[in-house]
């Protein structure tokens, strides 16, 4: 009978350290996951980290891309599409064109539809610009 009772408390133990480790390695996993939620009816991503994005001046035209390694852009696609941009992606280019809306060197000022209607909608961001 004793025996049995030290299995018991040696399985109980091996359950309870499994456990500890599991709940760390979700918390963990959960830590790294971006926090969103979508509604379906207004089309809006409601996201927990900036938008961060780099507005370059492509050609004629204005290119807005993820500053970042990971696309903060694609939560707000419907933004994007609502002021006329198409995703374009070609070679290592990729982001949302505005075809012919700089037609001069002054991309702060040609953008500046793009930052107000981002602003208009309450999002928090970060821009560079680039030439």
């Amino acid at each position: 009978m004793d025996s049995m009772n030290e299995r018991i408390n040696e399985i109980e133990k091996l359950f309870n350290d499994y456990k500890i480790k599991t709940d760390l390695k979700i918390t963990e996993l959960q830590s790294h996951i971006k926090k969103q939620s979508y509604n379906s009816n207004s089309k809006e991503y409601l996201i927990k980290e900036d938008l961060d994005i780099t507005i370059v001046k492509y050609k004629k035209s204005i290119l807005v891309k993820s500053t970042g390694s990971t696309n903060t852009t694609q939560p707000y696609k419907e933004l994007f599409k609502e002021l006329e941009g198409k995703w374009m992606k070609m070679n290592d280019i990729c982001g949302w064109i505005y075809l012919g809306k700089c037609q001069d060197s002054n991309i702060e000022k040609n953008s500046k539809f793009i930052i107000d209607k981002i602003k208009e909608k309450g999002i928090q961001f970060n821009v560079i610009y680039e030439s």
